[in-house]
């Protein structure tokens, strides 16, 4: 019987127990398995982020306890003296995961909402004295009496409207 020659690792693949989705803070194992000759000195675990994989862990397995961050794709490179074997990327889903709000999100939302309530007392107090005027050719004074009233009187203020050169006390 001929020994098999010696190659990089084959059939590299990754796995995810249990099955997923997985809750969040729940505890999931990935695996990473390769047929070589000869044997497989190192396995890596990698996480695509943003586009770029990350190196995340060395070993056979990689064993996590679920966060909001973990969710994701994988995948693990198995390497011996002659080579080395990449798995197909496997996909992490979180079930119940909620997302992060962005900061930046955050801070635009909020300036907008001050902004329009910033626009809307620049509008709304300009209108609203002009509809609160009394009509054309009227003015308003507020004529006290009774400052200098012994104690006990009751002083009043009276206000009192002037068209033209008649005087409406009220």
């Amino acid at each position: 019987m001929n020994p098999s020659p010696s190659v990089s690792p084959k059939d590299t693949s990754a796995s995810i127990s249990p099955a997923h989705p997985v809750l969040m803070g729940s505890c999931v194992n990935l695996t990473c398995s390769s047929t070589d000759n000869p044997p497989v000195t190192n396995f890596t675990w990698f996480k695509i982020s943003g586009g770029k994989p990350t190196q995340v862990a060395s070993g056979l397995s990689y064993t996590l306890n679920v966060t909001v961050g973990d969710g994701g794709q994988y995948y693990c490179e198995a390497r011996n003296s002659h080579g080395c074997g990449k798995s197909k990327e496997v996909q992490l889903a979180i079930k119940g995961k909620e997302e992060p709000v962005n900061p930046k999100v955050f801070e635009i939302v909020v300036k907008t909402l001050g902004l329009l309530f910033l626009f809307s007392l620049i509008v709304f107090f300009p209108w609203r004295r002009r509809t609160s005027r009394l009509p054309s050719g009227f003015e308003m004074t507020d004529r006290s009496q009774g400052q200098n009233s012994p104690v006990g009187t009751v002083c009043s203020n009276q206000a009192t409207v002037r068209r033209g050169n008649h005087h409406v006390t009220t």
